[in-house]
């Protein structure tokens, strides 16, 4: 039991069958347990939530029968047997009898204590008899090593020990594995010892078989302890900081035995659904795919594989093409065959697998050809399919997994004996578990953010392994002899390296911080990619660059500007003997040819990039990640350093697509891996979320706010993240390997000093490439305005010089309030895309377009005084601040000022227009032309809604307006799926297309008497008949001169809103975009009233759309 336990899972529920859109009722565990009189067994029955607890309440008043809903009832049945269990140890937090059993006074309760010396040694016997002479010495060793491993908590007792207030590391359960390893080696009783033969036989078991692993000494210790363990079939819990190489460990494990292994990355949103499955809707491949592969064993089990490759390479390429129909057509054609074949050799049971996957591939036809309904079945999940296929799974992060989900599969790591029934599919029995499975898990300590303690009854039931990087010089320098094995490096360099790591962990715990402040932690991991970095470029640029350009990006690309240099100097002493070698252009980085994209929004955008000596290097950072394609990017940095257009340039200069997802507080994993929608004919598919197109396409995906999105969202990509560079989607459960092309860049303001920001835990940041983006220097804004803004050298210093007083000003007096302070980089671009925009031509100019822009934010009237006499000081001129808003200065003669009374007058209605509303309408038609978005703040009733409803009458253009309040969703703005309620309105317009293709000459003359049904589902038949009239037309054209030639354009049109009505009728929801996304696709002015209300979470999914480049992902 466990918290998430549906009651009605227990009794029954309604169930699709195989026919789509239709239901039948499919009693639960506990309502045919009730009818076949089983026992049942409820576990932890005091975790079950209120309403399972009611449902026992008929049977233990002793009640003959049982309700199962809609008036009916069932007998109980004279074998029927309740029981359930409790753990009533007041020492484990997750086990609190008081209040969580709601009828306990019902139940006939039998105290289980703890067994003491006695009980044991009898448990150890029975057990294991040929332990007879020794299990007292094995008792009394227990006690012993439990005594001097204990643990204190405070005087509270979490496990159940022996005395109060202490924590007994080892349990029962520890004993038993203990002893039945002793029974599986051969042990010389008499001397109490291990024999030669058993010292060899561990060790060898370490070393199964040689592959890319270093074997070092601490990896060979843990290794030994895992095989062992999964030789007498035990769980394993692999404990140990992020970059030791756990994940690695078992998976290489897995691949020396041959073994299938299946990693399930868990976070704090991971359900009990994504281990064991759930309903889910059908789609084609859910349906057909498990038949292939039932097919695939069957025909190599009855005819030879080899004789028939081309047969069955031609079903895999229907599977490639997802060409389902084709596939189970060809599939029922050879089921048919075979019958037909091995009905003459007497193989009764061949022949009864044959009919039976002969008449489930027609029902799968059926269930394809059906136009309307849903269908829903039961998918079991990662952890079902490896516990019944015998494959190895590993949970990776399980310490981040909620601690009911982890609770629900406890029973299956009791060793070989451990069950697993499924009551969410009304199972009665257990699954069959494969000898094969093994299960494996993986955590880093409580110490990390977002990480905690595993509760100690699942715990204590694996086998724990601690993991540590701790390595002597001896292990360290056979680490990095393996990784760059087969390289003729000069003599001394594998000691240079060892060097080298331990003064960077050194310096690390010392001195050193990153660009967020932070102490960076460099573990095996980062020297492992930066060896295996070297290996691969060393063919390209030569050995020393290769280890120059290896070592910075993994120990130096995230360090703030001081700690850069220390490590720079660490890296030229140490391992380049002084000397750093010549730089390269960035482009040699790029060994393949750049693809051509025909993108002209990437021309431009590559046309006005400025390659300033900072832009330059950070872009030499990100072309070796690039050039290497394995490992993550994250791009640390204040707000307006350029961290995303990076990115951005590198995308285009290499042709790869660029994909930008914006993340908020409340970023949910559907908005990465996709969701379930329905399609045009009413049923669900799964709709592949940007990153799962992207791991599979090999685009270029940039997760800006990095650490804006919730933690447990981020810890789910782990996978995708680490070498192995694979994402598993639950809902498809697939496991998805990255496309070769495939790069995730991530941005990220540092945390702590930008709101919301949140510090990411050690084990995930370990995974990314980090690159600190500093600001921009004066020297280069004044570059990158001069070339891109197009404006002159000496007025871009004189903008950089009013930036830099005015940043001053801010930090000397506090006088500006703004968390991003008071003029960013992003201002100083928009000020100089006015005074092109606006055609400046003089000093003058620029500061009247400055002091509009940078002054007419404060509320203050001395703070804007600072900006005017900063702008004045500056750029040495005065301003007359009234004149500014000056309307012929907008449309000159073309407009007057009467004009836009009248307009105005005209399309809205009376409106005084006093002098702060002319010089509101000045301000926000300025912004309108220069495509900036505007910001209103003021009191209520100061006219902000009306000045935006002015502008739309005097511009001509419709105004969206969307009303926010504290539970404005994303969906009010950019849209969303809606139920379809005007199927009446479908309906007119289908008999209105009708007597408008009846009054066509072209039907008159050509289609003679044709009956056209009168309902919308007859569409189909009527597109048919009009193929046949277009058809005949241009066969027998001159037959038919009276037909003017408009009509086969116009009876095409028809067709085309015949069939998008046809499939309208069909659908159950339909997308409807939001007021934003219409305001966008028609060149609308949009307005979010009361933005203050929304939730940052939602206002912060907009944020493309504020950006210049003014795109939002749907």
């Amino acid at each position: 039991m466990d918290e998430q336990m549906d009651g009605r899972t227990l009794v029954g529920s309604y169930v699709c069958t195989e026919k789509p859109g239709e239901f039948k009722w499919a009693p639960g565990s506990l309502t045919q347990a009730i009818v076949k009189g089983f026992w049942i067994v409820f576990e932890d029955i005091d975790k079950a939530p209120t309403d399972v607890q009611s449902i026992l309440l008929p049977l233990l008043e002793g009640s003959s029968s049982f309700s199962i809903g809609h008036a009916e009832a069932v007998e109980v049945a004279d074998g029927f047997r309740l029981f359930a269990t409790v753990t009533t140890s007041k020492h484990d937090f997750s086990h609190a009898l008081e209040g969580r059993l709601t009828y306990s006074g019902l139940w006939r309760k039998v105290m289980l204590g703890e067994p003491n010396r006695e009980d044991m040694v009898n448990i150890v016997n029975g057990c294991y008899p040929s332990l007879d002479t020794i299990s007292s010495k094995l008792i009394d060793t227990f006690e012993k090593v439990n005594s001097l491993v204990s643990y204190q908590f405070g005087g509270l007792n979490l496990a159940g020990g022996f005395s109060d207030g202490i924590l007994h590391r080892f349990s029962l359960r520890d004993l038993l594995k203990w002893c039945k390893r002793i029974v599986g080696v051969d042990l010389n009783f008499e001397g109490l010892g291990l024999a030669s033969s058993g010292y060899q036989f561990i060790y060898y078991e370490a070393l199964i078989q040689k592959g890319p692993f270093a074997d070092i000494r601490s990896a060979l210790d843990v290794l030994e302890r895992v095989a062992c363990s999964i030789k007498f079939n035990e769980p394993v819990l692999l404990v140990g900081e992020t970059g030791t190489g756990k994940t690695t460990l078992v998976q290489n494990l897995a691949s020396w035995l041959k073994q299938s292994l299946t990693v399930v990355n868990l976070s704090q949103q991971s359900d009990i659904s994504d281990l064991l499955g759930g309903f889910k809707p059908t789609d084609a491949r859910s349906i057909c795919f498990p038949l292939y592969m039932e097919f695939k064993d069957l025909f190599c089990q009855s005819f030879s594989k080899e004789a028939n490759e081309d047969l069955l390479r031609y079903f895999d390429v229907y599977v490639m093409e997802k060409n389902w129909v084709k596939l189970l057509n060809s599939l029922a054609k050879c089921a048919k065959n075979a019958h037909k074949l091995l009905e003459g050799k007497k193989r009764k049971r061949s022949l009864g697998e044959w009919d039976s996957l002969f008449s489930r591939l027609n029902v799968a036809h059926s269930q394809l050809g059906s136009a309307s309904g849903m269908s829903f079945q039961f998918a079991e999940g990662a952890f079902v399919s490896a516990l019944r296929n015998g494959h190895w799974i590993l949970l990776d992060e399980v310490n981040l997994a909620p601690p009911e989900t982890l609770q629900r599969i406890g029973a299956v790591l009791d060793g070989e004996k451990g069950t697993l029934c499924l009551a969410e599919r009304g199972d009665v029995d257990y699954i069959e578990r494969h000898p094969r499975f093994r299960m494996f898990a993986c955590m880093n300590p409580a110490t990390d953010a977002g990480k905690r303690e595993l509760p100690y009854a699942f715990r204590s039931r694996f086998t724990e392994c601690f993991v540590d990087d701790l390595m002597d010089d001896d292990d360290l320098r056979l680490f990095a002899s393996k990784y760059l094995d087969g390289l003729h490096t000069a003599k001394g360099v594998i000691d240079s390296i060892v060097c080298f790591y331990k003064a960077a962990k050194k310096e690390s715990e010392e001195k050193l911080q990153d660009g967020a402040n932070q102490k960076p932690q460099f573990t095996l991991r980062s020297l492992s990619r930066a060896l295996g970095y070297v290996k691969i470029a060393e063919k390209s640029f030569g050995f020393r660059k290769a280890l120059y350009d290896g070592f910075c990006m993994f120990f130096l690309t995230m360090l703030d500007v001081p700690s850069a240099k220390i490590i720079k100097n660490i890296i030229v002493s140490l391992l380049l003997n002084g000397r750093v070698p010549p730089s390269i252009s960035f482009a040699d980085y790029f060994v393949e040819k750049p693809k051509q994209l025909n993108d002209s929004e990437s021309d431009e955008f590559l046309s006005s990039y400025v390659l300033t000596s900072s832009v330059t290097e950070h872009i030499v950072n990100l072309a070796r990640a690039v050039y290497i394609k394995r490992y993550p990017v994250l791009l640390q940095g204040p707000t307006s350093s350029g961290k995303t257009s990076l990115v951005r340039y590198l995308a285009a200069k290499t042709g790869h697509e660029f994909v930008r997802i914006n993340n908020h507080e409340h970023t949910d994993l559907q908005e990465y891996l996709g969701t379930y929608v329905p399609d045009s004919h009413g049923k669900l598919q799964f709709q592949e979320g940007a990153l799962v197109k992207a791991v599979r396409e090999g685009h270029w995906i940039v997760l800006d706010e990095l650490n804006l999105a919730p933690s447990d969202v981020l810890e789910a990509l782990n996978r995708l993240l680490d070498d192995n560079r694979e994402l598993f989607v639950p809902e498809l459960q697939e496991t998805i390997p990255a496309h070769p092309n495939f790069m995730l860049f991530a941005t990220q303001n540092p945390p702590v000093l930008y709101g919301g920001r949140k510090m990411l835990s050690r084990a995930f940041r370990n995974r990314f490439i980090e690159v600190n983006v500093d600001e921009i220097p004066e020297d280069e804004l004044i570059t990158i305005l001069e070339q891109r803004c197009i404006v002159a050298r000496s007025y871009a210093t004189k903008m950089v010089q009013v930036m830099k007083d005015l940043q001053m000003h801010r930090q000397n007096s506090r006088v500006f309030a703004g968390r991003h302070g008071f003029i960013t980089p992003r201002d100083l671009f928009r000020w100089a895309n006015r005074y092109r925009t606006f055609e400046g031509k003089s000093y003058e100019d620029l500061a009247k377009d400055g002091y509009l822009l940078l002054a007419e934010r404060l509320r203050d009237d001395n703070e804007k005084i600072v900006v005017q006499e900063a702008l004045e000081r500056h750029l040495r001129v005065k301003l007359n601040i009234p004149d500014l808003y000056n309307l012929e200065s907008i449309y000159g003669e073309s407009l007057s000022s009467h004009a836009i009374r009248q307009r105005v007058q005209e399309s809205f209605g009376h409106i005084t227009w006093t002098k702060s509303m002319w010089r509101l309408f000045f301000l926000i038609e300025r912004c309108y032309r220069s495509r900036e978005p505007v910001l209103l703040v003021g009191e209520t009733g100061g006219g902000k809604t009306t000045v935006c409803q002015v502008l739309s009458a005097v511009l001509g253009v419709k105004l969206h307006i969307l009303n926010c309040h504290q539970y404005t969703e994303t969906s009010d703005f950019i849209g969303g799926f809606s139920p379809v309620r005007d199927r009446s309105t479908i309906a007119l317009e289908y008999k209105h297309l009708i007597s408008t293709l009846k009054g066509m000459k072209i039907f008159i003359h050509v289609a003679g008497d044709v009956l056209f049904p009168s309902d919308i589902s007859g569409a189909i038949s009527v597109v048919n008949r009009m193929n046949e009239i277009l058809d005949r037309y241009r066969k027998e054209k001159e037959l038919f001169p009276e037909v003017p030639p408009q009509d086969i354009d116009d009876m095409e049109q028809i067709k085309l809103k015949l069939m998008h009505l046809h499939q309208k009728s069909k659908a159950i929801f339909l997308w409807q975009d939001g007021p934003l996304v219409q305001a966008m696709k028609s060149g609308d002015l949009f307005l979010i009233d009361e933005v203050s209300l929304a939730d940052d979470s939602v206002l912060e999914r907009l944020n493309s759309v504020l950006e210049p480049e003014r795109k939002l992902l749907k």
